[in-house]
């Protein structure tokens, strides 16, 4: 039992990041297409000291939280050709770390890994000259997917830039996002799509006006008419090759682009929490110099200059809903659950946890009766992530007895006196000091649930997370993702049944659509709470 909780408490360490690389790539009339620009995740699972992330002998390694090996061996090969050079001979890239959650951000010319610098390569030669979405000429580029599970799966979007000395009047780029997860890409396909929507936009802005002022200086329609002319060909020369830093006139461009793609690699992975990210525009962001350099030639990029929090965000509302809310300003002095809704699962043991759940998904309310506030609030927050945010309404501690009506998870001291006997629609769980071989932080629980006689057979819902909780490969960030889509696929269940009782219909005239749901007689009690209550809250809204 103790190993178990302690795999928990290790795993919840552990940061789960979107699994993808963004690259910029550019189609060079002498070399064809190329790898500009690559961004990548790298991870630690190594624990540190915060306080001495800058100092001592690893001063190096907590720079860098990845393979310190690859970024020493590292060859940083600057291409000849101007177009497809994103940096400067004596930069090898920009390096921002995220200290908290051991996860650094590398850009380069391209990838350091060998295997992922070869799939980029691949793709952006599809994405330039292969995979196209166009119709007719005239009309422009859509995102496009594509892939397999041995090369990667890819969502590419061309674009193209103003540039009044190259062929057509101007130059071909995509930029891709590589994930070896189809499934997550394609979940996240409205949100990248929109950004990097954002991304290429500004770089169009920035190259028309840069094509505007050279035409005016020296029309290029006109000297190209006049190609043998020596004098226009001395007044206006022409250039094969520019990089996109020219283009553009921002001498900062790729600097912006670390910037953007480190926001994108982290919002995607934290866009299913309530705390949303939101990103640095381009012409926001302005001119932040040189930074500092390491002995590898990376730049630092301080994770502030790409990354912003902010929760107030009415973006994602679907899934805020599903995110229940709250906390408590009692001091956590006492024993905790620092495992999440995992570790409390083997504490409680399988039949009281799911006895417990059992009635809180359905309508019931949780008294959790201790002599800790510290424990009260982490049970109270670990049932949390099982509801929606309409079915959470706590009071993490309490010095008198509240009713049903007034919240579903209620904390009191042993000291409270409850109603006896309990209302029919309450379940107790007391939490007193034990023998057993079940300890948090230390404290040696016991764990007693009163509750009415159980349903034969658990809701549907219930029994999918009872088996995501047996699963010891999921990471409590995996977890919370897995519970995140379990809830939205009941609640719409839960509207749609709603509905359609609305309209007159009877629940035997729904058992054929009940079945397409997936859904069975012992899930009616919590298909028709859900509807309810959501309904009445969306009124309220």
């Amino acid at each position: 039992m103790l190993s178990s909780i302690q795999r928990i408490r290790d795993r919840r360490n552990e940061v789960l990041e979107m699994n993808a690389v963004i690259t910029i790539n550019h189609f060079c009339e002498v070399h064809g297409p190329k790898v500009l620009f690559c961004t990548q995740t790298f991870h630690s699972s190594a624990p540190f000291d915060p306080e001495t992330l800058q100092q001592g002998e690893n001063a190096k390694v907590r720079k860098f939280y990845g393979n310190l090996e690859l970024l020493r061996a590292s060859p940083g090969v600057v291409p000849s050709c101007e177009a497809c050079r994103s940096l400067d001979a004596k930069i090898s890239g920009y390096l921002s770390s995220d200290h908290e959650n051991r996860t650094s951000y590398l850009s380069g010319q391209n990838s350091i890994v060998p295997g992922v610098c070869s799939l980029a390569n691949q793709a952006c030669l599809r994405s330039l000259s292969c995979e196209t979405s166009k119709v007719s000429k005239d009309e422009p580029e859509k995102p496009i997917f594509f892939g397999d599970c041995d090369r990667g799966h890819v969502l590419s979007m061309a674009f193209s830039v103003k540039d009044a000395q190259g062929r057509g009047f101007q130059r071909n780029f995509s930029i891709c996002v590589l994930a070896v997860d189809a499934l997550m890409l394609l979940q996240s396909w409205p949100f990248l799509v929109k950004h990097l929507q954002t991304i290429i936009t500004e770089l169009q802005n920035l190259a028309w006006k840069v094509h505007e002022k050279e035409q005016e200086a020296c029309p290029q329609r006109a000297m190209r008419l006049n190609a043998g002319s020596k004098l226009e060909e001395t007044k206006c020369s022409n250039k094969t090759a520019r990089s996109l830093t020219e283009l553009t006139g921002e001498p900062q461009v790729f600097y912006h682009l670390h910037c953007w793609f480190v926001w994108l690699l982290k919002a995607g992975a934290s866009r299913l929490q309530e705390k949303l990210i939101l990103p640095p525009f381009l012409r926001d962001v302005g001119h932040f110099g040189a930074g500092v350099e390491t002995e590898e030639g990376f730049v630092l990029v301080p994770t502030s200059a790409s990354i912003t929090v902010n929760s107030d965000s009415a973006e994602h509302r679907g899934v805020q809903e599903l995110e229940a809310s709250g906390s408590s300003t009692y001091p956590m002095i006492g024993p905790t659950i620092p495992g999440g809704i995992s570790e409390l699962y083997l504490l409680m043991g399988r039949n009281q946890f799911l006895l417990a759940a059992n009635f809180l998904l359905v309508g019931h309310q949780l008294i959790i009766q201790c002599d800790w506030p510290s424990l009260a609030h982490a049970v109270i927050q670990c049932f949390k992530c099982i509801v929606t945010r309409a079915l959470f309404q706590p009071e993490f501690w309490s010095s008198t007895y509240f009713s049903p009506s007034s919240c579903t998870l209620l904390g009191v001291s042993s000291s409270v006196r409850l109603p006896s006997p309990l209302p029919s629609s309450a379940v107790l769980i007391e939490i007193i000091k034990g023998d057993q071989n079940v300890k948090s932080n230390g404290q040696s629980l016991k764990f007693s649930v009163k509750a009415p006689k159980p349903p034969a057979r658990w809701p549907t819902l219930l029994t999918k997370m009872d088996k995501a909780l047996q699963n010891d490969f999921l990471t409590p960030t995996a977890l919370h993702c897995h519970f995140v889509a379990l809830k939205e696929e009941w609640l719409n269940i839960s509207r749609t049944v709603m509905k359609m009782l609305q309209t007159g219909k009877s629940a035997s005239d729904l058992t054929p659509l009940m079945t397409t749901f997936g859904a069975q007689a012992q899930d009616w009690q919590l298909i028709r709470h859900w509807g309810v209550i959501h309904s009445v809250n969306s009124l309220s809204n």
